[in-house]
């Protein structure tokens, strides 16, 4: 990724996967547009399945915490 990241030790809710991940958590919504793909978004880590820990890095979306207005012209968020 263009900016940093950690090395974490992520786990599935319930906790019977565990993976060393890179996770970013960026800051604004400037800073996750420029991410290079492939990741995967994580937010609470609630999941019941482990998809959030299998992609290149994982994005951390805990300081988004709220949409923006919705585009019902181009059905976009």
């Amino acid at each position: 990724p263009n900016m940093r990241y950690k090395t974490i030790r992520l786990s599935s809710f319930g906790h019977s996967v565990k993976a060393q991940c890179q996770v970013i958590r960026p800051d604004n919504l400037h800073e996750l547009q420029n991410l290079d793909p492939p990741f995967l978004p994580r937010g609470a880590g609630l999941s019941y399945n482990d998809s959030s820990m299998s992609a290149n890095y994982v994005v951390d979306t805990s300081r988004f915490t709220h949409f923006s207005p919705y585009d019902k012209a181009n059905g976009l968020v």
